[in-house]
């Protein structure tokens, strides 16, 4: 066993760079196919799929922050700093790749409170799975103060000040965003692509060999990628704002690259077991 063990992680660290790749190389052909075909798009091509799998990616990384802020061990001053100035760079280079209306000041804020609670939910659930599991070291992971009570709400106070402030150079309350056409469905993008994470991270964390492992996340993928595009068609109807191949290559792609990076580390973690 401790001579196989310094493949694993170059396989892991091989695994997800094929991964990305594929995903990305091929993409980048049906895109370059598509435009250069004469007639019709390809089928089940989307007009842009180059910018769909860019903010799928980010996206993913989204939520690979909320689970690595959830199984660090670091102290939460530092997970809390390094998050904020992550997810804050992640949704600044989201915001650039959309395009820029005269609404863009409150697409803006509702990815930002997207964001938002996507990260909340990851982190939460992650976290409850990990008590769950393994009590103590979850536990020593996540034990926090009155202090840091203060610190999150005084971040808080701050950001939306800072917000209110721009909104209102701007001509927008805070409250228009609540009313933005697209809000909700902005907000139920979150709450998918936390499901997602979610449920990429429990499979690969409840399960024991890498064949119910693969099925699993297989089915996840596949379901969440087919059956909650369906969910956005029925609940807004003509106002989803995107078309159901759209939807189903955004999260069938960050399904992908959530799970180039996960299977991976649990690979490195099984590894780590096994030395031990």
């Amino acid at each position: 066993r401790s001579q196989s063990l310094p493949a694993n992680p170059l396989f892991a660290v091989l695994f997800s760079g094929a991964l990305h790749l594929l995903v990305l190389g091929g993409v980048s052909v049906l895109a370059a196919m598509s435009t250069s075909a004469s007639g019709p798009s390809l089928p089940g091509v989307p007009k842009n799929p180059l910018h769909l799998v860019f903010v799928a990616f980010i996206l993913a990384q989204c939520g690979l922050g909320a689970i690595l802020f959830a199984r660090s061990s670091w102290s939460l001053y530092a997970k809390a700093l390094v998050t904020i100035i992550a997810l804050g760079a992640l949704w600044l280079l989201l915001i650039g790749t959309l395009q820029q209306t005269r609404d863009s000041l409150l697409t803006a804020q509702a990815w930002a409170a997207g964001i938002g609670l996507y990260a909340v939910l990851v982190i939460s659930i992650v976290s409850l799975l990990e008590l769950a599991l393994h009590y103590e070291p979850a536990a020593a992971r996540s034990r926090f103060g009155l202090l840091h009570v203060l610190a999150a709400t005084t971040v808080v106070a701050v950001a939306l000040g800072v917000a209110r402030n721009l909104s209102a150079r701007e001509g927008f309350v805070l409250a228009d965003v609540l009313h933005w056409p697209f809000f909700q469905q902005v907000q139920l993008a979150g709450c998918t692509s936390a499901a997602l994470a979610v449920a990429i991270y429990t499979s690969l964390r409840l399960t024991n060999t890498w064949a119910i492992r693969a099925i699993t996340c297989g089915l996840i993928l596949l379901g969440i990628t087919i059956a909650f595009p369906l969910a956005f068609q029925s609940a807004f109807g003509n106002d989803t704002g995107a078309t159901l191949t759209e939807m189903r290559w955004l999260f069938g792609t960050q399904g992908l690259f959530l799970l180039g990076t996960l299977l991976p580390l649990q690979i490195l973690r099984d590894a780590a077991k096994d030395c031990s």
